[in-house]
């Protein structure tokens, strides 16, 4: 980053800065080779950039038996969760009644290193299942005391806190209003919802902030949805507004699956909610919080026919009891 800290450089002033260092080298010897970290590119002719993804980490429904430890030790994020915990508590073994708990923490953090690391510190203090349930709690949990590290390194909020002060203004506002979608978005919802046109979502992809696993789809790292959340709730208003336009949009958009799921397009409306389920049920909590019955009327039927399709009987119970008991 300290490469781009100077900005580009000016006009008549030459190239001064760190990415003109680089320039002027690579002009200067050409058969150079330069290998950058960064959570953005340069953007200069013949960069190649590789995103980094998080380690190898096993979905809830591969998680491989807790008794197959060759298999477990296959994936990247548990190894280092392993290797990390054993620096803490060198008696420390995978057993089979944490196997689950590991991957779920592996998963919270997307497989980020430092956050695996850092939630395997406490291993000596609590077990698998406890770490798991301070990291969903709170982002503070994950900070290290070790004096070696650099101090925007020694906590998850720190390196946050980082890259949250390398933003413009207008990308902090949009950075924190991407935090109400949960489960990803597409360009037009987050043009809807938060006013961001593609030119916006570039530069926050551009700066490592938001993922865009699949042309047209969008989303944010947990943690750092979870960041953002947490400064959209210091902002004026508290984020109620654009909490709002989420749950219009997603309560107009249950109404349009739930006609799609009587009709021919059954197949198309499963697989399109399945992207956005987890929005959906957002909304469905916001307008429940918020005693929004049309809302609710609005969306009950396509909550109802999606989960009864994918057999989710369970996430449904709880979100219709939630409803008659606050209609109550």
């Amino acid at each position: 980053e300290h490469l781009l800290e100077d900005g580009p450089p000016q006009a008549g002033q030459g190239n001064g800065d760190g990415v003109g260092f680089v320039t002027d080298l690579l002009a200067e010897a050409p058969r150079v080779k330069i290998l950058i970290t960064s959570r953005a590119s340069l953007k200069v002719q013949g960069e190649y950039l590789y995103p980094l993804a998080g380690l190898r980490v096993p979905e809830a429904a591969t998680l491989p038996p807790a008794d197959d430890q060759q298999a477990l030790r296959g994936f990247s994020a548990i190894e280092l969760f392993v290797q990390g915990a054993q620096q803490a508590r060198p008696d420390f073994e995978l057993r089979a009644q944490d196997v689950e708990h590991v991957a779920h923490i592996c998963r919270l953090v997307q497989g980020m290193p430092l956050g695996i690391l850092l939630a395997a510190a406490w291993i000596e203090m609590l077990p698998p299942a406890e770490i798991a349930a301070e990291i969903q709690q709170s982002l503070d949990f994950l900070e290290s005391d070790l004096r070696d590290l650099p101090p925007r390194q020694r906590s998850i909020r720190a390196v946050f806190d980082h890259s949250w002060r390398l933003l413009g203004e207008r990308e902090q506002e949009l950075f924190q209003t991407l935090s109400v979608f949960c489960g990803g978005f597409t360009r037009e919802a987050a043009l809807e919802v938060t006013g961001a046109s593609l030119r916006d979502l570039m530069s926050l992809t551009n700066k490592s902030l938001l993922l865009a696993p699949t042309p047209g789809r969008y989303g944010l790292h947990e943690l750092l949805r979870q960041y953002g959340a947490e400064r959209l709730d210091q902002a004026p208003g508290g984020g109620d507004a654009v909490r709002e336009r989420h749950c219009a949009t997603y309560c107009a958009a249950l109404e349009r699956w739930a006609g799609e799921l009587k009709g021919e397009c059954q197949r198309e409306a499963v697989a399109e909610m399945d992207l956005e389920v987890e929005n959906a049920r957002t909304a469905w909590y916001w307008a429940l919080a918020h005693g929004q019955v049309s809302r609710l009327a609005q969306g009950v039927d396509g909550l109802w026919l999606y989960h009864t399709w994918r057999l989710r009987f369970k996430e449904a119970e709880a979100a219709f009891r939630a409803a008659a008991t606050a209609l109550e």
